[in-house]
């Protein structure tokens, strides 16, 4: 996968992230996709996170992650862009303490 899930170092308090019990997801970002971006398209989403196209729509499905299809008016086709917050609020949500 293109992150790389480590623990930080330290809290808003100053405790360690084991002894506050919880860890934080650090997410290196390619060139392409700056860490400004709120979207992307599901390639991009794919090299970042790892998580197919097919995944994607089965996560939007659940109300999981958000999404947003960008068409001319009456077109049958679009361009869907995924929400790269609610992604990264998904696999967050999915963070264990194992062996810790």
């Amino acid at each position: 996968m293109g992150g790389d899930m480590r623990h930080s170092d330290s809290t808003r308090n100053g405790a360690s992230s084991a002894e506050a019990g919880h860890y934080q997801l650090h997410i290196n970002t390619p060139n392409s996709v700056h860490s400004g971006s709120e979207f992307a398209g599901h390639a991009e989403i794919r090299r970042i996170f790892g998580i197919s196209r097919a995944h994607l729509y089965r996560l939007a499905a659940d109300g999981l992650v958000r999404s947003a299809c960008i068409k001319k008016q009456h077109a049958m086709r679009g361009r869907r862009l995924w929400h790269i917050p609610s992604i990264r609020a998904f696999l967050e949500s999915h963070i264990q303490n194992v062996g810790i």
